[in-house]
């Protein structure tokens, strides 16, 4: 691999590591957030079993995000 060709394969990494950052960043605020309206008593509760429900499943992507990023080596 020439030296360019090696610059561009980094510089596509760190555009991706960026982006998968930025989507992980939005998962735990949307996680957050969904848990905040699941624990609220005073929401109805199918709203609150609807934030619930999204946050299991953003759970389950983080968890994902964190397993495939551990099998390639890549630790917080």
């Amino acid at each position: 691999m020439t030296p360019l060709e090696e610059a561009i394969n980094n510089a596509t990494n760190f555009a991706v590591s960026l982006a998968t950052s930025a989507v992980i960043i939005d998962l735990l605020v949307r996680g957050d957030q969904a848990n905040l309206v699941a624990r609220d008593r005073t929401n109805p509760m199918e709203l609150r079993a609807r934030a619930l429900q999204e946050a299991r499943q953003i759970n389950q992507l983080l968890n994902a995000v964190a397993i495939d990023r551990s099998e390639r080596g890549i630790t917080c």
